[in-house]
């Protein structure tokens, strides 16, 4: 009952407002992409796949350069969380994977997963009080350690629009940087396991299930970008 009472519907509505406008998004994107003679020659569902991945490392990017100083900064030097922030920074990460789930048809297995996962999780963050929730801090630790790849998901989308000898330098740093990110992440987290052990809970242990599906996307993604070769 208390979760029900301390639910923040504004940042569902926030959540619902941010996705009506990323679904906007693809309509502009669109537009601007048909300069590129490469994104004309494509389905639709893969133009689509396109501006999905565009429009997340716009996103992320947003979130790792304007709203990562002022959340991290107070949790780490004063312990302090703040609730409407982090929650908004929830709405603008999962938007994309949820606008993609209804915009883009074919997406692999491990990302449909992901997506529905992360817009799961980001649904029941609103009802977390982040200052008292040891699993709302994990929740939220993996959210932006994963807003710092975000160049990951501009090659996604560039390497389908321009020649991939052109965007192997960026296939380069996409791979290290996400591997930086992703071993901060799964350290972070197994450095929590270590020292909190005594105080997992069920709710911790459904975290870690769902956590699992994301992390196997990861090391999917990680292998792929490592052994992506050049067809030139």
């Amino acid at each position: 009952m208390n979760y029900i009472t301390n639910y923040n519907y504004n940042a569902l509505m926030n959540l619902g407002g941010i996705c009506f406008m990323v679904q906007h998004g693809y309509y502009f994107v669109d537009k601007y992409l048909q300069r590129f003679e490469k994104y004309n020659q494509l389905p639709d569902s893969k133009k689509k796949y396109v501006i999905k991945n565009f429009i997340k490392s716009t996103m992320l990017l947003l979130i790792s350069t304007t709203l990562a100083k002022p959340l991290t900064y107070p949790a780490i030097m004063h312990d302090q969380w703040n609730n409407r922030l982090i929650h908004l920074t929830g709405g603008l990460y999962t938007a994309n994977d949820l606008v993609g789930l209804i915009m883009v048809k074919d997406l692999p297995k491990s990302t449909k997963a992901h997506h529905i996962i992360t817009t799961t999780l980001c649904l029941l963050s609103f009802g977390i009080d982040f200052q008292h929730s040891e699993l709302g801090k994990m929740m939220f630790v993996y959210t932006l350690a994963s807003c710092n790849a975000y160049l990951v998901n501009f090659y996604l989308g560039a390497r389908h629009i321009v020649e991939k000898a052109k965007l192997e330098s960026v296939r380069l740093y996409s791979r290290n940087i996400y591997f930086v990110c992703c071993m901060m992440n799964w350290g972070w987290h197994l450095l929590w396991i270590t020292n909190n052990y005594s105080i997992v809970n069920f709710g911790h242990m459904i975290y870690f299930i769902l956590l699992f599906w994301i992390i196997k996307d990861d090391l999917i993604l990680l292998s792929w970008l490592n052994n992506t070769m050049l067809r030139l």
